[in-house]
């Protein structure tokens, strides 16, 4: 059993102190002792009581680590053993993000910076990381003219996967590059484009959704899905969820339907537009763009662009 060398003063019975009430209402306890005869009663009670607290915290360094509370008038080892005594304090939070194109990073809430955006370099006393991904969602198709009477329809995008994984220092390393997935970019009358990976090195990847597909010029009623779900997030050993689409595009008449919701993340859904109007881009993160709904009178649309992706790291003492 670990040594505590911090001990108890006055604490026996009989001792010699003033009572708890006398001692609340002392009024030396918030001015001070001044300068005269000294009444020991009143003394003790005010070691003892610091005392008793550091012979409690003492111990409690030494039983949670198994190491020997020494009075060597130093407080470095005290300190660090007391540290380790509490572990699993959150040191830091870094969220990962695409800011106009460029990646970017927050660090425990500050401005978004460039620097340091492309790697997270571990904190030396950090003994557990959990990292959060989310793959790049996927634009919504785009859609062609369509005959009098007729509907076109572009899918909505898919969302990215999500995944989240725990390590030690050890198995996460010095540093991993990360790398958040860039939006699906849709295109005029064509399939929408698919969202990028993010990934925490080799570690952790979520993949991002597939883009909307196009469904042209067809009698209504009608709808165009995107169905599927996205490939699976690798190494999420904490848990995984695969990105799905929204709900479809609908030509419900020749005059009138809606562009299906873009697929939701894990940070929220994605939008819808209504009839003959092109598709509205994500805001949530990792969530896909709106499919798009048209007549004859639409022309020819384009989906909307899918969320970028995200990738938040919190690291542990």
């Amino acid at each position: 059993m670990a040594t505590n060398d911090f001990l108890v003063f006055g604490g026996g019975a009989g001792a010699n102190v003033i009572t708890q009430v006398t001692y609340s209402g002392l009024a030396a306890r918030t001015a001070g002792f001044s300068s005269g005869v000294a009444q020991s009663a009143q003394l003790n009670k005010v070691w003892r009581q610091s005392s008793i607290m550091a012979a409690v915290l003492a111990q409690f360094i030494s039983d949670r680590t198994g190491q020997d509370a020494i009075d060597d008038g130093t407080t470095v080892t005290l300190l660090a053993n007391l540290k380790k005594s509490t572990p699993g304090r959150l040191l830091r939070i870094c969220v990962y993000q695409r800011i106009g194109g460029v990646q970017m990073v927050s660090v425990d809430g500050a401005a978004p910076t460039a620097t340091g955006a492309t790697t997270h370099t571990r904190l030396s006393n950090a003994t557990r990381i959990i990292g959060r991904c989310q793959g790049a969602g996927s634009a919504g198709g785009g859609a062609g003219g369509a005959a009098s009477g007729n509907v076109s329809m572009g899918a909505p995008g898919m969302s990215g996967a999500y995944g989240v994984a725990s390590w030690d220092a050890a198995a996460f390393g010095a540093s991993q590059v990360i790398t958040v997935g860039a939006a699906g970019v849709p295109v005029s009358n064509n399939v929408g484009g698919n969202g990028g990976s993010s990934s925490v090195g080799s570690l952790m990847t979520a993949p991002g959704g597939n883009g909307g597909v196009v469904f042209n010029n067809v009698p209504p009623p009608s709808l165009n899905g995107n169905g599927g779900l996205s490939s699976a997030a690798t190494g999420a050993n904490l848990y995984s969820w695969r990105g799905a689409g929204g709900s479809p595009s609908l030509g419900l008449a020749s005059t009138g339907g809606v562009g299906g919701q873009g697929g939701a993340s894990a940070f929220g859904p994605g939008p819808a537009v209504s009839f003959n109007a092109n598709g509205a881009d994500a805001v949530n993160p990792g969530s896909g763009g709106s499919g798009v709904a048209i007549n004859q009178a639409g022309g020819v649309a384009i989906g909307g662009k899918g969320g970028d992706g995200i990738v938040i790291i919190e690291e542990y003492e």
